[in-house]
């Protein structure tokens, strides 16, 4: 069986060209190694990087998923979250440079989009954009809003700008809801809505069934996809974009970033599995500071009559531990009415 490692600091290793994780990088790992459950199929042994309870793992059974064997010898092991196999192919594939540059050959950003070498060029951009009162830098390598600042005019930058590593820089745009597909090399594919914090930090979704963000959203995905397979990409690849106002009226920003790993959206969909309907969303968030120390039967105590049933397949889905600092429910199968009022109890309750 292979000895799998649920490396969610994969970003912060392409980054910094290794393959090893560092002790400031293990929490990240332990608070997402859940999603392992619900995504891996085959029989496996786990490098666990959290301890679990046999509470949680009788859950786990009896949502009728795979339990693997634990062991904490991290080594002939497996990177299951991102490959780690060829470090220099996979840091052009994710690099949020790549996607710019892809971006801006198909006209997918806006036209005064730049990628930025050096301080010189970074303020030369400032000076000829001087009509607008700020702008937004993304790192080549970054997740969920980190690597991520809004700058002013004459503010300085952010501490964590590399200019010789390169950034993104464009206009500040007042984003109102962000969305994601994932396509495949074989032309499957899935797209959801994205839920994030007023910090940009991602803390859920909700699959779209029918209908799409713009017109030609699956064809303009194909463009870039086929842009990937020229990269040389072997599966699939989430393409994230969003919707931003700008003076009364709403526009579409195609192509934001790339990644080429496993993803949320890849875990929002797993959660089909669950559903009869393919009615998804997920919540997934720091836990206010009411449930740190209680267990899974007060959670379950206090979900009620709307936990989750095998048997109706609907309800309100616990996915996490109780022993990290956040909690991850999943919605299944609500009507938009049902959702919005779970997820407003969710939030009001535990975030």
């Amino acid at each position: 069986m292979k000895r799998l490692f649920t490396n969610f600091n994969y970003e912060v290793q392409l980054q910094s060209r290794r393959r090893t994780t560092l002790v400031s990088e293990k929490e990240i790992n332990r608070n997402f190694e859940f999603i392992f459950f619900f995504m891996e199929k085959e029989k496996s042994i786990l490098i666990n990087q959290n301890e679990y309870s046999q509470e949680y793992l009788d859950h786990i059974e009896s949502l009728g998923l795979n339990v693997p064997e634990f062991d904490s010898v991290d080594n002939d092991i497996t990177f299951w979250w991102g490959a780690l196999e060829d470090l220099d192919h996979e840091r052009t594939l994710n690099s949020k440079i790549t996607s710019t540059q892809i971006a801006q050959r198909l006209k997918m950003c806006l036209p005064n989009t730049e990628v930025i070498f050096s301080e010189k060029e970074f303020k030369k951009y400032i000076e000829l954009n001087k009509g607008y009162e700020e702008f937004f830098i993304r790192l080549p390598f970054s997740v969920s809003a980190q690597g991520c600042f809004r700058y002013k005019p004459g503010s300085k930058t952010p501490k964590r700008v590399d200019f010789s590593k390169g950034l993104i820089l464009e206009p500040y745009l007042n984003k109102i809801k962000d969305f994601g597909c994932y396509i495949t090399v074989d032309g499957d594919f899935i797209k959801w809505q994205n839920f994030t914090h007023n910090s940009g930090r991602y803390i859920g979704g909700r699959l779209i069934k029918d209908e799409l963000p713009f017109s030609n959203y699956k064809a303009s995905m194909m463009l870039v996809l086929n842009e990937y397979m020229n990269l040389g990409i072997k599966k699939g690849i989430q393409i994230d974009s969003f919707l931003y106002e700008s003076e009364g009226t709403r526009h579409i920003y195609p192509l934001c970033e790339v990644n080429y790993r496993k993803t949320m959206g890849l875990f929002l969909s797993s959660l089909i599995s669950f559903s009869n309907e393919d009615r998804v969303s997920l919540i997934i968030d720091k836990k206010n500071s009411n449930w740190f120390g209680k267990g899974l039967s007060e959670i379950f105590q206090k979900i009620g009559n709307g936990l989750y049933s095998r048997t109706m397949r609907k309800g309100i889905l616990l996915l996490s531990p109780a022993n990290i600092d956040r909690l991850a429910f999943a919605i299944i199968d609500y009507n938009e009415e049902e959702e919005k009022i779970a997820l407003d109890q969710l939030r009001q309750e535990f975030f």
